[in-house]
């Protein structure tokens, strides 16, 4: 077994691409060589660049390793919670498949609305998730002050077939974990510095992988020890697939972390898509909200065409009715049209179509399905979960060889 300071010395060789691991039982890490390819390295040791790329690779080592092992339980957590969540989700479907099976509609909306402040109060804000395809249910999200889940109404009746709490079930409790740590928006705080401090760990791993040799850049020593694996696995698997893990990493950190878009929405010079607030006005309050069926009839002459994806009922008297589409074109599979209204009056107060809205928001409408591995259909699932994997992969594989260090000491 090598020693750790023959495999620190070999990692300066980095840039020859041949595998430090292969200098073992050889103190003078140069026999390996020709005698050709040693001048070569001790004339380039001259120049000025190379002695600047040497020095430098300690320092981003030092910042790789301890990047790793401040946030590595973190970014581990959330590659292993984000492969679940890829089989978790039709596994849902089968398993609670009572939840999610309904008849064709032949009910009013205004039923689903009434249904749900029936069971859970006259107060209660509603916001319905209408089913993608026919045959499915429709999903009340109910927040009171005892409980917090979803509620499921069969279509046909609007009938109450079920319901869970938000964080009851197997995927729900993993897309929690996934989402916010159960840490709510201090576990987005937290993924969003482990994200960043990744990326940050992708970019020094990229500098210290990059060979001076490509013949040897991508290869790996199978017959070497476990330790030569490891160490060529886990650079070559970072050079191959680290970019799709950048990307995979950056959207679920813009995803979790709102102030992002709004970053980048000032940036593009542009005024972020806020809804329109209601003028006080207390006597609003008594009046009653005019029926479902109004709303969304006048929201349809608004934006005709597409799929109603939900509604939102406002939180408070000066808030809007939210109605949201999916329209043709929309890479977003819950749609990215929004159409705000007067919920007592149906008037449409504002309308704005995906391809319209600002651009912290448009990049969020195409970050969101690739992050989910929806963008480009099941072949886009499997991807995603692959990736999950490789990022899995760069968490074990860099913590043997941290730890393999350590006993070496």
């Amino acid at each position: 077994m090598p020693s750790w300071r023959t495999i620190s010395t070999g990692l300066l060789h980095y840039s020859s691409g041949t595998s430090p691991f292969q200098l073992h039982g050889n103190p003078s890490l140069t026999t390996h060589m020709s005698s050709t390819e040693l001048s070569t390295e001790r004339t380039a040791s001259t120049n000025k660049t190379f002695v600047g790329a040497v020095t430098l690779k300690p320092l981003l080592l030092k910042v790789h390793r301890w990047l790793a092992l401040s946030i590595g339980i973190v970014i581990m957590v959330s590659a292993v919670t984000g492969v679940l969540l890829t089989l978790g989700k039709p596994l849902d479907r089968i398993v609670n498949a009572s939840l999610f099976v309904g008849g064709p509609q032949q009910v009013p909306y205004q039923a689903f609305v009434d249904a749900v402040r029936t069971t859970y109060g006259p107060d209660t804000q509603v916001r319905l998730r209408f089913p993608a395809e026919s045959g499915g249910t429709v999903e009340a999200y109910v927040k009171t002050k005892i409980w917090d889940g979803s509620a499921y109404f069969d279509p046909a009746t609007a009938a109450l077939v079920g319901a869970r709490a938000k964080d009851e079930g197997f995927y729900n409790f993993i897309f929690e974990l996934h989402s916010d740590l159960f840490l709510h928006d201090v576990g987005e705080v937290i993924l969003t510095v482990a994200g960043t401090a990744f990326i940050i760990m992708l970019i020094t791993g990229l500098f210290l992988w990059w060979p001076r040799k490509w013949r040897f850049a991508f290869r790996v020593n199978f017959k070497g020890n476990v330790t030569a694996l490891l160490f060529d696995g886990h650079r070559v698997a970072g050079a191959v697939f680290g970019l799709f893990v950048l990307v995979s990493v950056f959207t679920g950190t813009y995803l979790v972390w709102k102030p992002i878009a709004t970053w980048v929405t000032a940036m593009a010079g542009q005024t972020p898509n806020k809804p329109p607030v209601l003028p006080k006005d207390p006597a609003r309050k008594l009046l009653p909200d005019a029926p479902l069926d109004t709303i969304l009839a006048h929201a349809n002459v608004a934006v005709p065409g597409g799929r109603l994806v939900d509604i939102t009922y406002p939180k408070d008297e000066q808030s809007s009715l939210r109605v949201r589409k999916h329209l043709e074109g929309d890479p977003h599979p819950n749609g990215q049209t929004y159409i705000w209204m007067n919920p007592k009056t149906a008037e449409v107060l504002k309308k704005t179509k995906w391809n319209e809205g600002d651009l912290g928001t448009r990049v969020q409408g195409w970050g969101y399905p690739y992050h989910s591995g929806r963008l480009f259909g099941t072949a886009n699932l499997v991807f995603t979960g692959f990736i999950g994997l490789v990022l899995v992969w760069y968490g074990i594989s860099g913590i043997l060889l941290w730890w393999k260090r350590r006993r070496s000491r």
